[in-house]
């Protein structure tokens, strides 16, 4: 069986192999419980020794027009996206095995994620320098 970069082989990539869910949907970091909508961001991730004193929170991916980072992407930027990987010094973001994905898998995972619901809510700042004063 051929696999081919179908939105519904990005949706196993993103909730299965990526966990893309788990760290882009709002969770309590006391609970671990959900209370976002699927893939909007707002997940805080706060400083730790890894991460060189910054702290970060999920993006929206979205594809909200005025809210998703990547909603106003083509797929090639998507791809290339990924392909740079780590851009951020500490980011949670499991930049090294993304990057390793094959062009098959971030097509797929693009058309996935464009095809989900468009969420609002622009999560405004993703990274905080050690020191700056984190949302609430």
């Amino acid at each position: 069986m051929a696999i081919d970069s179908s939105a519904e082989y990005g949706k196993y990539i993103a909730n299965n192999v990526g966990n893309c869910f788990g760290c882009h949907t709002a969770r309590s970091l006391k609970t671990g419980e959900f209370y976002g909508q699927p893939f909007a961001g707002g997940t805080l991730f706060p400083a730790d020794p890894m991460s060189h004193g910054y702290s970060f929170v999920a993006p929206n991916l979205a594809p909200h027009k005025t809210g998703g980072i990547i909603a106003l992407w083509d797929e090639s930027t998507f791809v290339n996206r990924f392909r740079a990987g780590r851009v951020r010094i500490g980011s949670p973001m499991p930049w090294g095995a993304f990057s390793r994905l094959d062009e098959v898998e971030l097509k797929a995972l693009y058309r996935y994620l464009q095809s989900i619901d468009p969420v609002p809510g622009k999560v405004e700042k993703t990274v905080y320098a050690p020191g700056e004063s984190l949302p609430s």
